[in-house]
């Protein structure tokens, strides 16, 4: 009985977060005056999501004094790591 519990509450969950995530996936392209063709939205809606996690956790360590420094959503957010860096730092790959 607690499985079937729990596996409702961990899919709700995921569902909620994935949400959430689409929603400031939404606001992002607004924001920053996004727009993808139908092929290339889910891998930027990806790309997003990864750094978005990469954001929450970077801020978790941050609240719990791991960290000096904040991060937050930005207009490369979109990016993944190969592109931010290939186009936006100067590094040659």
């Amino acid at each position: 009985m607690f499985n079937k519990y729990f596996l409702l509450f961990a899919a709700i969950f995921v569902v909620a977060c994935a949400l959430s995530d689409q929603e400031e996936f939404d606001a992002f392209k607004v924001k920053y005056n996004k727009q993808y063709s139908p092929q290339e939205e889910a891998q930027r809606f990806k790309n997003f999501q990864e750094n978005l996690q990469h954001i929450r956790d970077n801020n978790a360590k941050y609240d719990n004094g791991e960290v000096s420094f904040k991060e937050g959503i930005n207009q490369f957010s979109d990016l993944s790591p190969e592109e931010f860096s290939q186009h936006h730092t100067g590094l040659k790959q």
